[in-house]
C-alpha cells in the first residue's frame, strides 16, 4: 500500500489543500471534483499517478516517488514517451464506436438484470476513457468527453443501485464535469437530476432540491423527458421538505411531459408515463396519502412495457406492496410482495431490496397470518 494519503495529511492536510498547491504549479489540472476522484483512487491503491502527476505530487509534498511508496504497477495513463512514439490506442473513431456500442449493451443488461453483471465492466471502461482523455484533442476529445460523461453517470447509477452512495456521488460528479466541458446542457440537466436523486436517497432534502432546480435551469435546451425526470426529482425533494402542494404540482407536470413526443433523448428513454406514474404514487404515499397512490400505481404496473426495465418494475411492485401494507391491506401487500420478489430475483436492485425489507417489517403486525411467514421467508431468501 502506498503512503500518499498518510504523507499528504502530514505535509499539507486536506485533499483540497493539496489541489490548491498543485494549481500553483500547473494550469493543466482538471476540475476539483474530477481531481478529488482521481486522488482518492491513488491514495486507496486502485491506480498510480502517471508521468504528468507523479513529479507534481513529489514537488508539492517535498518527497520522492520511493518515499510515496509507488511501484511500477498499473498506471493512470500511458506515458508521454509511448504516446509520442505510438499514439494513444483509443484515439480512433473505431475505438469510440466500440465503446459506444458496449455502453448500450451495459445499459440494457442493467435494465433487464440489475447492476451486478456490469458494474466492474463499466468501471474498467471509465478508467480507459479517463486515460485516453489525457491525450486526445479537438473534436475527438469532445466525443470522448461526451461518452465519458455517459459512462461515469452509468457508473454512478450502478453504485447507487448497489447501495454504494459515496461512490455514486463521486462518479456522478465526474460525469457532470465532463458534460459541462462540452456544453451539452441536456446532459448537464440530466446529471444534475441524478445528483438530486442521490441526495434525496440519503435524506439531504435541501441539497436535493437545489440540484433538481439546477437541472431545470436550462429548460429551453432540454427535451420533455429529461425535464420530466428533473421535475420528478424536484417533487421528491419537496415531499421530503413537507411541501405537499409544490410536490404534487411538480410531479403532475412531469407526468404531462412524459407523454410528449420530441427529439430522441437516449439518456431519458426510460421516462415513460408508467415510470412517472410510479414516482407520482410514491410522492403521494410520502405525503401521507397512501390510498390515493394505490390505484394509479397498480395501473402503471399493469401498463408496464413487456420485457423492458424489469429492475424498475420490481421496484414499483415492492413500493406498491408497501403502500398496501401502510393502508392496512394485507391481501394487496401479499400479492404485490410476491410479484416483487419474483421480479427482483431476476433483476436485483438495492433500492427494491430495501423496499422489500421495509415490507417485511410492516407485515409483522399480521404475524399470526401464515402468508406473512411465507412472504417474509421469500424476502429473506433474496438476501442470502
Amino acid at each position: 500500500m502506498n503512503r500518499l494519503g498518510e504523507i499528504r495529511k502530514q505535509k499539507v492536510g486536506s485533499q483540497r489543500r493539496l489541489y490548491a498547491l498543485l494549481t500553483q504549479k500547473t494550469d493543466e489540472l482538471p476540475s476539483w471534483e474530477t481531481f478529488k476522484t482521481r486522488l482518492s483512487k491513488w491514495e486507496n491503491g486502485h491506480q498510480e499517478p502517471g508521468d504528468f502527476y507523479m513529479p507534481l505530487l513529489c514537488s508539492a509534498l517535498g518527497v520522492s516517488k520511493d518515499e510515496l511508496g509507488f511501484s511500477a504497477g498499473r498506471r493512470d495513463e500511458p506515458t508521454e514517451e509511448s504516446q509520442a512514439q505510438f499514439g494513444h490506442p483509443l484515439a480512433s473513431s473505431g475505438a469510440l464506436d466500440f465503446l459506444s456500442g458496449e455502453f448500450e449493451r451495459y445499459a440494457q443488461v442493467d435494465r433487464e438484470h440489475g447492476p451486478q453483471l456490469v458494474t466492474d465492466l463499466v468501471a474498467a471502461q471509465c478508467r480507459t476513457i479517463e486515460g485516453a482523455l489525457a491525450f486526445v484533442k479537438g473534436a475527438d476529445r469532445d466525443s470522448f468527453l461526451r461518452l465519458g460523461a455517459k459512462y461515469f453517470e452509468l457508473a454512478g447509477w450502478l453504485a447507487q443501485d448497489s447501495g454504494q452512495q459515496g461512490r455514486a456521488e463521486e462518479s456522478t460528479a465526474t460525469a457532470l464535469d465532463m458534460a459541462y466541458q462540452i456544453g451539452d446542457m441536456s446532459l448537464v440537466s440530466y446529471i444534475f437530476m441524478r445528483r438530486s436523486n442521490i441526495a434525496s436517497e440519503i435524506g439531504k432534502s435541501g441539497e436535493a432540491l437545489g440540484l433538481a432546480r439546477a437541472a431545470l435551469r436550462n429548460e429551453s435546451q432540454v427535451g420533455p423527458k429529461t425535464l420530466a425526470l428533473a421535475l420528478r426529482a424536484e417533487s421528491r425533494a419537496l415531499a421530503l421538505e413537507g411541501d405537499e402542494l409544490g410536490a404534487v404540482r411538480a410531479v403532475e407536470r412531469a407526468l404531462e411531459l412524459a407523454t410528449e413526443n420530441g427529439e430522441p433523448e437516449p439518456q431519458a428513454e426510460y421516462c415513460t408515463p408508467s415510470y412517472v406514474q410510479m414516482e407520482r404514487s410514491v410522492t403521494l404515499a410520502r405525503l401521507g396519502r397512501p390510498k390515493d397512490a394505490i390505484e394509479p400505481l397498480a395501473a402503471a404496473i399493469d401498463g408496464w412495457p413487456t420485457g423492458s426495465d424489469q429492475r424498475d418494475k420490481g421496484l414499483a411492485l415492492a413500493r406498491l406492496a408497501n403502500i398496501h401494507a401502510v393502508s392496512g391491506d394485507l391481501d394487496g401487500a401479499f400479492v404485490s410482495g410476491q410479484d416483487a420478489v419474483k421480479t427482483v430475483r431476476v433483476a436485483p436492485s438495492f433500492r427494491a431490496a430495501k423496499e422489500l425489507q421495509a415490507l417485511a417489517r410492516r407485515l409483522s403486525i399480521w404475524k399470526n397470518d401464515k402468508r406473512v411467514a411465507v412472504l417474509t421467508d421469500l424476502i429473506l431468501d433474496l438476501q442470502s
